[in-house]
């Protein structure tokens, strides 16, 4: 609930692609891409950032939960000047794309 005199800012919706790996959530941003439309990966996962791994490359630990949570994700725009049109038009494009990457 958002308290008395404040306005609630969302900046970006996250999305989960139930099933897809990073491949395929890649490929349904580069649908996005072409139709005009910013994306980018949804959740972080840290230890899979260079600062935490093995000195060969390789990450340290594995995290399997993180990673399919990582994977599968994507954040779309979400910001408070987009029109209903613009939101219409994003969610169009995204189930067009998730439609495209699934066949």
């Amino acid at each position: 609930m958002v308290p008395e005199g404040v306005e609630w800012n969302v900046q970006s919706y996250a999305v989960r692609l139930e099933g897809f790996d990073a491949a395929a959530r890649d490929a349904v941003m580069q649908h996005l891409l072409d139709a005009g439309i910013a994306s980018r990966p949804g959740v972080m996962t840290a230890h899979r950032e260079p600062a935490y791994a093995n000195p060969d490359g390789s990450p340290r630990v594995s995290l399997p939960v993180s990673e399919r949570a990582s994977d599968c994700s994507l954040i779309m725009p979400l910001f408070t000047q987009m029109a209903d049109a613009d939101v219409d038009r994003c969610a169009e494009a995204l189930t067009a794309a998730v439609a495209r990457v699934s066949s």
